[in-house]
């Protein structure tokens, strides 16, 4: 389920297409200043599990860079 409108404003410009994060709770990003931005769906109660699998992603997508 893609972020609302809402969300997808706090990110920004971006350089990439959002990866969803653990089922779409949340989406991860590369901002057109180089910066990687992850959003949450808004009311969204972040468990352990839920930051394992942003991290996770984003250890994925940099190559473990």
């Amino acid at each position: 389920m893609p972020l609302g409108l809402a969300e997808n404003r706090m990110l920004g410009e971006q350089k990439m297409e959002p990866i969803t994060v653990n089922g779409g709770k949340g989406a991860i990003q590369l901002g057109a200043d180089g910066v990687v931005y992850l959003a949450w769906k808004s009311g969204i109660v972040l468990q352990g599990d839920d930051v394992h699998a942003a991290m996770a992603t984003l250890r994925e997508i940099t190559d473990g860079s």
